[in-house]
């Protein structure tokens, strides 16, 4: 490759990254604009509720619980699928590297090469203990800080 064709290269690589990010950080912004809105009409309408004690009020209360355990089952749905995936990866690691590791004995036995995987089979003990240090009736921080609202 020449040098024009690797400045060529740079610029589109580094044009698609800044692409990437730009749409992450717009997409960001507006699933929180999103939020901020539901959240700020959730408000208004318990103002409302608040205003006119009546029997539709109670049913509106109702129908907001019902909303607000659903959301908290949703959540604890997610916690124990993000420690499944957790757990799951940091096994995965651990396979990885002892497979790595007997393959690269099996190459090479009297280079050492083989404990590369052991660098593996360490990550994935990392994982596995912070899985198992978190423990599965922890919550997230996000509930821990907001005091589950």
């Amino acid at each position: 490759m020449s040098g024009l064709e690797n400045v060529a290269l740079f610029y589109f690589v580094a044009t698609a990254t800044v692409a990437v990010f730009a749409f992450l950080s717009v997409a960001h912004w507006v699933s929180s604009r999103t939020k901020e809105r539901m959240t700020r009409e959730r408000y208004a309408l318990l103002r409302k509720v608040a205003e006119q004690p009546t029997e539709t009020a109670r049913l509106v209360l109702d129908k907001l619980r019902e909303d607000d355990a659903r959301q908290e089952e949703r959540a604890r749905k997610r916690e124990a699928k993000t420690r499944r995936d957790e757990r799951l990866g940091g096994m995965m690691m651990l396979v990885i590297g002892v497979g790595l590791s007997i393959f690269l004995y099996a190459v090479a036995p009297e280079a050492g090469v083989w404990t590369i995987g052991i660098m593996i089979v360490l990550i994935g003990l990392v994982m596995l203990a912070f899985t198992a240090r978190k423990g599965p009736g922890r919550a997230s921080n996000h509930l821990e800080t907001t005091g589950g609202q």
